[in-house]
């Protein structure tokens, strides 16, 4: 679970770790102080996810198994107008979120395997929708290019994990 430090991340790992799952909460540094509902069946990880060394994470789950990934963490940017638009914070926002869950699934995906009916959650969000965008939906709205554009293409990334890991489960990997 990443992103498991505050708000919605944090109440999912309480929820699940309620419910006697074994959760791996990862938190970006510095680590905040979190006190977990069931402190027993959390472990934390120190991990951002625009990393690509995943070795913390890796000798916490081993070769165990991996039922569910929710990929939670995310970034935006502050609105800026057309023309001010900081090519910086965009390209924070996708590395976060979208290159950030394409990284875990790649390093869990042998332990995803091992499961017998793995999962995975990418925590999106209505702004990254190219329909309701396209219709206006929420033009109203003072949302980053950053934020829209990055969940557009953690969107994506989720139909593309989709349709790879179907056809990954139906040949038996």
């Amino acid at each position: 679970m990443t992103g498991a430090s505050r708000g919605l991340g944090k109440a999912i790992v309480d929820a699940l770790s309620s419910s006697d799952w074994i959760v791996v909460a990862i938190c970006r540094p510095p680590l905040r102080p979190s006190v977990w509902k069931s402190a027993e069946d959390v472990q934390t990880v120190v991990h951002d996810v625009r990393s690509d060394d995943t070795d913390a994470l890796m000798a916490v789950i081993g070769q165990r198994p991996v039922d569910l990934l929710i990929n939670n963490a995310a970034q935006g940017a502050k609105y800026q107008p057309l023309g001010s638009v900081a090519m910086a914070g965009i390209l924070d926002a996708v590395d976060v979120n979208a290159a950030g869950p394409l990284r875990l699934v790649q390093a869990l995906l042998p332990n995803l395997l091992r499961a017998s009916d793995p999962l995975i959650i990418n925590i999106t969000s209505r702004l990254g929708s190219l329909s309701a965008q396209a219709r206006g939906d929420f033009s109203d709205l003072s949302t980053s290019y950053a934020y829209k554009i990055s969940k557009a293409a953690q969107n994506m990334l989720s139909v593309a994990l989709a349709q790879d890991l179907q056809v990954a489960h139906s040949l038996g990997w």
